[in-house]
């Protein structure tokens, strides 16, 4: 029985910690579909399961419903600034919309689908 438990407490642990870890931390993104990302675009996750950021030419900010490591975005407000990048905006924002996990190993963190997409991010902060 003690070891059921110390079992469980240890899984209790490894889910919160999954569920917090990345919070408040700003990601940077370096590459979308192994390909090096051209302009600067920032990610950040809050504790309410909202996250915001900076895309190459808008701030922008959406939600997920479920818990990590699953992901998926609600829609993604942005602001509507034209810029030399808005085609790169664009494709983040639709590869973005497309995934389903979320995983952070030490300061990367990667978004994944299941047609095998990536959106790969290294901690900034």
């Amino acid at each position: 029985m003690t070891r059921a438990l110390a079992a469980l407490m240890t899984l209790t642990t490894t889910l919160a910690h999954a569920q917090t870890q990345g919070i408040d931390t700003v990601w940077t993104l370096t590459e979308l579909n192994g390909t090096p990302f051209p302009a600067t675009t920032t990610l950040v996750f809050d504790a309410e399961g909202r996250f915001s950021g900076q895309a190459p030419c808008n701030r922008y900010s959406s939600g997920t419903a479920v818990p990590p490591p699953a992901f998926q975005a609600e829609p993604i407000l942005s602001t509507r600034m034209a810029c030399p990048d808005l085609d790169a905006e664009t494709a983040y924002f639709l590869a973005l919309s497309s995934m389903t996990e979320v995983r952070i190993t030490g300061d990367v963190m990667t978004l994944t689908n299941p047609d095998g997409d990536a959106l790969t991010f290294t901690a900034t902060e």
